[in-house]
């Protein structure tokens, strides 16, 4: 898989046999002398505690203290469509995008794939191709193959669904990194971030939690200096914690045939005892650190994140920004005002630690999603019958059909999904070249 990690990426740090610098995602850094006075607070408290600092946290993967890489340029994000999809891809004959359009099902004869019908605006249009490739990630591929029969039979059935082939796993072993905002710090203006640098993320710690049963490395905590494009935003950072190999697992399953009506999605989240276990032994480590007296003295009142005021002010727009310029001249000039608005939401830190009650209460009440959805349709062996795609991507007793996204992954990666799914794509589109040449 190197040799693919290699081809997507611009590292626009470090180079040798583990980087590329030619590839149409740039990947960087923020350097430690540049982090962020909160970050670098926080960081000498995790480095005291005997946690490494880490160079290159895509090269050295061992755990410990790190900028954590950014797959964007200091003045721009970089999505998959804007690293690959530039004019000059655009401009190819043999490539058309079309937007606003919702693949309703694939096309079968038989066995085979012939190609997928869709909804394009209002109108419903069929596509023919020699070969189908469902790149839906691990929601909607799933989905897709449900609502053309390909899938658990009775469920199938129950849905009204006929059964072109019954597979077992589809939609099954659904996976993602949870994760839990363990707290917001209020930072004085000598604290925040420097303008100049747009991602709120600068700084990550990859570690074990140790505990029997578990992988090394299984554990992340990630700090943000800012929560918002807006002023407000700008003087609010915070700490979260994930686990990074879990081992609790969901499902996708229909909700209906009709292809306007979503599926129905249950992660399971912290089913496994291992799991929840390890999401209170992180958030403890959060309360530690920040009840540290160089951590609080970079920061004001510490107190739980509440997404109303956030979701309230989210729209960019003139009204809102200038709504939390009031909000954050207020808080700034007023510390009694900011406390009596925070009220019942602030946190001591060094209470918190050894409440283990607590810490179980928050955990159960403020886990939740990444963006790191992965497992549906996994890749293996044709006899398992958890499996759906060979290691060629293609569905198991179907022809002319792939596919090619997180959903492939056989178990969930101790990384953010970003990169390896765009490795994933690079392998295949290799793979299906030389099948075609």
């Amino acid at each position: 898989m190197l040799p693919y990690f290699c081809r997507l990426e611009n590292d626009l740090d470090f180079g040798g046999p583990l980087h590329g610098r030619e590839g149409p995602i740039p990947v960087r850094r923020i350097k430690p002398e540049q982090w962020a006075p909160f970050n670098k607070a926080f960081g000498e408290v995790l480095l005291e505690r005997g946690y490494p600092l880490v160079e290159d946290l895509n090269a050295d993967f061992a755990e410990g203290l790190g900028s954590l890489p950014l797959a964007n340029l200091p003045d721009r994000r970089v999505s998959a469509s804007m690293g690959y999809l530039d004019q000059t891809v655009r401009q190819r004959s043999n490539l058309v995008v079309l937007a606003n359009a919702h693949v309703e099902r694939i096309d079968t004869a038989g066995r085979k794939a012939i190609g997928v019908t869709a909804r394009a605006v209002d109108e419903r249009r069929s596509f023919k191709a020699r070969e189908t490739i469902i790149s839906g990630g691990a929601i909607f591929s799933p989905a897709v193959l449900m609502r053309s029969g390909i899938g658990p039979g009775q469920h199938l059935q129950d849905q009204g669904v006929e059964v072109v082939r019954d597979i077992a796993g589809v939609g099954q072993h659904l996976m993602n990194h949870p994760a839990l905002r363990a707290a917001a710090i209020h930072l004085p203006r000598r604290s925040r971030q420097d303008p100049v640098y747009l991602s709120p993320l600068q700084t990550c710690l990859r570690f074990s939690s140790g505990l029997e049963g578990c992988a090394e490395n299984d554990m992340m905590l990630n700090l943000t200096n800012k929560s918002s494009w807006h002023p407000l935003g700008l003087s609010i950072g915070g700490v979260s914690i994930s686990v990074y190999k879990p081992y609790s697992s969901g499902q996708v399953r229909l909700r209906s045939a009709d292809p306007a009506i979503e599926p129905e999605v249950k992660f399971n989240f912290l089913s496994d005892p291992r799991d929840f276990e390890r999401m209170v032994m992180g958030l403890k480590l959060c309360f530690e650190v920040l009840s540290d007296k160089r951590v609080a003295g970079v920061g004001n009142e510490v107190f739980l994140p509440t997404s109303r005021l956030a979701e309230s002010l989210a729209r960019r727009n003139a009204w809102n920004w200038l709504r939390a310029s009031a909000i954050s001249s207020i808080f700034d000039a007023f510390p009694p005002i900011r406390r009596i608005a925070l009220g019942k939401t602030r946190l001591d830190p060094e209470v918190l630690a050894n409440d283990h009650a607590v810490l179980r209460q928050m955990v159960r009440q403020g886990q939740g999603p990444t963006h790191h959805v992965c497992g549906t349709c996994r890749m293996g062996k044709p006899e398992d019958a958890r499996v759906v795609v060979d290691p060629s991507c293609r569905v198991l007793g179907m022809q002319g059909l792939r596919v090619v996204d997180a959903s492939i992954m056989p178990s969930i990666v101790r990384a953010n999904t970003h990169l390896p799914v765009l490795m994933i794509a690079e392998k295949m589109a290799s793979a299906i070249r030389m099948c075609k040449g």
